[in-house]
């Protein structure tokens, strides 16, 4: 199917949060590791049903097969991590992909959409064709992306995006992809267009001068996109998935910050925004073992968990520097994976350099901020999207990581860390403060 580039402007802002939610046993799924001599006898001890297994990990997806047990959920975790030959034992939470925490506003403006408009204009970007409001947006100079593309790095790297997968025929994203996988179908892959049905696809897929002729228009209550006035009233009808295009504008971003690094997605995410631990375990330890060098995770986890704690940590080993977004609850909290030691916890700032009202922050969480507010990046179709979110914000950080390794292609996260926290002195709030890549190149090149 051909796609052209600039179909639509859309404005879009999600935040990938999750909690467990409460099954039936004989629905209760659970991350078992345990050595594989005892794999056999421990299923049978617990009336566990193998469901998936990843190799060289000893970790197993099983299913609690009992339905009459009184038992709570907590104490059977309790009794089975008692167990000398059990290694670890938690339960696969399931992830969701809310649009935004109730009562955290994130205040998008159809004035922003018209400014933007004022240049619809084609130019060349690393040998793709891209929306002139895409390359020469506010963030991209604000962090000093354009300084460092000059003379110093374009980037280098496999970048792994944990997310809903991209569009992989995006004009600005083709010729920067590497082959992913997709864990939701268990497939090589990791298209976002899977997601929709192909009426849906095909009325997103326009020619540019739908793109020169569209207006804005709201389609849902996150999205306001160029449109023509049928395929408005189409999505009106048809609503696209909560959480559709997340993947492909977190790529877009890293291909901005650092446009000649190399991306592979990694659909773990659902265009509903579904996911679960077990997804998310996966995809990392896929990443560190199929040549990624950094990780984008535009997600936040409720509560800690071990398996997931055990892949970074594996990754990061291996030398795998890892970017997290903070979160959008608007709080000082800790959310994971930006909550681990080794990862870049990455809240979002505003165009006055403050800290957005919907980012979470802390000194425990964040370690450097980056732009969140209202970033120009791809979205399904050839389009371009505006969003607003955490989200945003960490594939930027990520991007910056790449730059260092284009710089350094040995980089280590430490040293990455060191270097992208001198950064722009911001609230202590959010950590080091505000991305800058060329100060961070420059650091780079002080250390060992």
């Amino acid at each position: 199917m051909k796609r052209s580039c600039l179909t639509r402007i859309v404005w879009l802002w999600l935040i990938i949060l999750s909690a467990p939610v409460a099954r039936a046993f004989d629905d209760e799924e659970f991350l078992l590791r345990v050595g594989r001599e005892h794999l056999q006898s421990v299923l049978r001890a617990y009336r566990l049903e193998l469901e998936e297994s990843l190799p060289g990990q000893s970790l197993y997806l099983v299913e609690r097969d009992d339905d009459d047990d009184d038992e709570s959920t907590g104490q059977f975790i309790a009794r089975v991590r008692r167990d000398s030959r059990v290694l670890g034992f938690e339960i696969d939470q399931e992830v969701e992909a809310p649009e935004v925490r109730p009562g955290v506003p994130l205040n998008p403006s159809l004035t922003q959409t018209s400014q933007a408009l004022q240049n619809r204009a084609i130019v060349n970007f690393y040998g793709s064709p891209a929306w002139t409001g895409f390359v020469n947006q506010a963030a991209r100079e604000t962090i000093r992306a354009t300084a460092a593309h000059q003379s110093m790095a374009t980037g280098a790297g496999v970048v792994a995006v944990i997310d809903t997968g991209v569009d992989p025929n995006h004009p600005l994203l083709r010729g920067a992809l590497v082959p992913g996988y997709d864990f939701i179908r268990n497939e090589a892959g990791g298209s976002e267009w899977s997601d929709i049905d192909s009426t849906t696809a095909a009325n997103l897929t326009q020619e540019i001068s739908a793109f020169l002729e569209g207006q804005p228009k709201v389609v849902n209550s996150h999205t306001a996109a160029i449109l023509r006035q049928e395929i408005s009233a189409f999505l009106e009808g048809s609503p696209l998935p909560a959480a559709f295009g997340h993947g492909t504008m977190v790529a877009g971003v890293i291909r901005l910050v650092a446009p000649t690094a190399r991306i592979m997605p990694l659909k773990a995410f659902s265009g509903t925004g579904a996911s679960s631990l077990f997804n998310l375990v996966r995809a990392v330890y896929y990443a560190s073992a199929n040549g990624a060098k950094v990780i984008n995770m535009s997600f936040t986890l409720s509560q800690p968990s071990d398996e997931f704690a055990r892949a970074v940590n594996q990754a990061a080993a291996a030398g795998v520097i890892c970017v997290a977004s903070a979160g959008n609850d608007g709080r000082q909290m800790i959310t994971f994976p930006a909550g681990y030691s080794n990862v870049l916890g990455t809240a979002s700032m505003n165009g006055s350099d403050q800290r957005s009202s919907f980012s979470n922050y802390g000194s425990a969480l964040v370690k450097v901020a980056a732009p969140g507010e209202n970033i120009v990046t791809a979205f399904p179709g050839g389009g371009y999207a505006a969003a607003w979110g955490t989200s945003f914000s960490s594939p930027m950080v990520a991007g910056a990581a790449a730059l260092l390794l284009h710089s350094h292609p040995n980089t280590t996260f430490v040293q990455a860390l060191q270097s992208i926290q001198h950064a722009h002195p911001a609230t202590t709030e959010l950590g080091a403060g505000k991305l800058d890549v060329v100060a961070a190149i420059l650091f780079r090149r002080s250390l060992p």
